[in-house]
């Protein structure tokens, strides 16, 4: 049976015991305490936790989520929350994987543990729903910028050739969509790669990624929006 590490990072000696009993009491976890120092990660070696519970009143915990965390590090669960839904919106936005009231309970803090370790997200619905609508409106805003660009910098053919090459089309493919010759497109193609300073269809692809970011949600949009019927708080 797999037991789960779970580390506290608060200065609070009264919220830090207060999560020891919760996790103590299921024979699942076991509790790592640590100080509010371990999120420095020039001072010290983080716990190797499967989860990380962190005191969302110690200063600068928002931050080091959004600039300092390891992107593969163990996920975070903020506890000690406060009824700040806009504090809640960038938390999740910058990577925290749990919302953890001042009022929860202690079931609801097993819960949120384990919902958590299992790859999910722990929070009310309505935000995840906001935090959706925010990767929707930068998904917007990338492909606004990337059409401006192409528009300032490319004619209408050469968008068109970028495009029909960017969706993973030969030349050959592309002189035939666009009824012109092959050798029109290996012209074209030279003057894009030039204009735009890339050097790969590879980098082409990546650099005409954002007009198809309005069709197709970001894999992190879908996966809240799949969350939303998932067992939430209140």
């Amino acid at each position: 049976m797999s037991v789960f590490r779970i580390a506290i990072v608060s200065d609070d000696p009264i919220l830090s015991e207060g999560l020891l009993r919760i996790i103590r009491a299921d024979p699942l976890l076991t509790a790592l305490p640590t100080s509010g120092d371990a999120l420095d990660p020039l001072r010290n070696q983080r716990p190797p936790a499967d989860a990380l519970l962190v005191d969302s009143q110690r200063r600068g915990t928002l931050e080091w989520c959004r600039q300092e965390r390891d992107p593969g590090g163990a996920p975070v669960i903020f506890v000690a929350v406060g009824d700040d839904n806009a504090w809640v919106l960038d938390a999740l936005s910058a990577g925290a994987r749990g919302i953890l009231y001042r009022r929860a309970t202690a079931e609801e803090v097993l819960k949120a543990i384990h919902v958590v370790i299992a790859g999910d997200v722990w929070a009310p619905r309505d935000l995840l729903a906001a935090v959706w609508l925010r990767h929707v409106n930068a998904s917007v805003v990338t492909r606004r910028a990337t059409e401006a660009l192409l528009e300032e910098r490319l004619t209408l053919r050469e968008r068109e050739v970028l495009r029909c090459t960017a969706s993973g089309l030969g030349n050959k493919e592309v002189a035939a969509q666009l009824s012109i010759s092959e050798a029109t497109v290996k012209v074209h193609l030279t003057h894009i790669f030039r204009k735009l300073g890339l050097r790969s269809r590879g980098e082409l692809a990546a650099a005409c990624n954002g007009i198809a970011l309005a069709a197709a949600e970001p894999a992190s949009s879908q996966r809240l929006r799949r969350l939303a019927d998932f067992p939430q708080p209140a």
